[in-house]
């Protein structure tokens, strides 16, 4: 009785610890930050890739309790997705990468001995050619025959040109046909009202996912131009229609005559995971999102088997 105790106990601990666990992944918010910079602060008169190239540079970094799990991602610094547990460093890119390379790796025999096929029966070919030509035959009888050759397979090419025509005209009447069928298919699709209402219930979930997203607190400051006063005022004229949106995040001193970015952006945001599971699963046991997405796939599977 005493061993079942304990091994009850035992159960309802690790059940508990489970709980705990995944309690805490589901609500406990990833926390993320975002920077990012563009730095041209010279500008010029044109517009350059180069110095947009050269100014560019941001990062990316994820925490979820606290210190306990963090990653980030740097460009141009550091490219890789680096995660820590704790005191465990993963460099998650590079083990990406050697699973690649090890494929890549695995994959090189086979390929040699292609290759080496392929060598082979060039080879033969060639000495067979060299056969050919040792025949006895002369130097110019061979000419002959290969100009008569050459001639043949040139009227046979032209006597061969309205059948490829007509193929090929036939064969882009086919795949405009598909492509008329396939765009009346959506067209009549987004005129039922049922798509309409499953549309509906996805972009009501995915805004409310959007609430969430969004960072909590973000600003974009610097200095911008166009090259053009014209271009530079229809900027700052987009801005001010969304002053609602960017107020007290955007902060642009504009420059009327040089092409010019010397911007910083900084953006701070919380996302629990409950959210997400939340407005994932919405969609997919919605009944009419579902009988979308299989007249959807229906329609494409029915479109491939044509194409095939």
């Amino acid at each position: 009785m005493s061993v079942l105790f304990v091994i009850g106990r035992g159960l309802l601990i690790l059940l508990v610890v489970i709980l705990i666990l995944l309690a805490l992944l589901l609500f406990v918010p990833f926390s993320y930050e975002i920077r990012g910079a563009l730095r041209d602060p010279e500008g010029g008169e044109a517009f350059s890739f180069d110095r947009v190239r050269e100014g560019l540079s941001g990062s990316v970094r994820i925490s979820f309790l606290g210190p306990l799990v963090r990653g980030f991602i740097a460009y141009p610094d550091a490219t890789d997705f680096v995660l820590r547990i704790g005191p465990v460093r993963i460099n998650l890119s590079e083990k990406i990468r050697g699973k690649r390379d090890k494929k890549e790796t695995d994959e090189a025999p086979d390929n040699e001995a292609q290759r080496q096929l392929d060598r082979d029966l060039e080879e033969k070919k060639k000495k067979e050619k060299e056969k050919k030509d040792g025949s006895g035959k002369k130097k110019g009888s061979a000419k002959k025959t290969a100009r008569r050759q050459k001639l043949e397979k040139f009227l046979e090419t032209l006597e061969g040109l309205p059948d490829a025509a007509q193929d090929k005209i036939e064969a882009w009447e086919k795949k405009a046909d598909r492509v008329l069928r396939n765009i009346g298919f959506y067209l009549r699709l987004l005129d039922d009202p049922d798509t309409a209402t499953a549309l509906e219930k996805a972009l009501r979930a995915v805004g409310k996912l959007g609430k969430h997203l969004v960072p909590k607190r973000w600003s974009l400051v610097g200095t911008a131009g166009l090259g053009d006063p014209a271009a530079t005022g229809e900027l700052l004229a987009v801005t001010s229609l969304l002053y609602p949106l960017t107020c007290g995040h955007v902060l642009l001193t504009p420059d009327f005559t040089l092409w010019r970015a010397d911007l910083k952006l900084e953006a701070k945001g919380r996302i629990p995971l409950v959210v997400v599971l939340a407005a994932a699963l919405r969609i997919l046991t919605d009944r009419d999102i579902r009988r979308l997405v299989g007249r959807i796939k229906h329609h494409e599977k029915k479109r491939r088997q044509q194409a095939a």
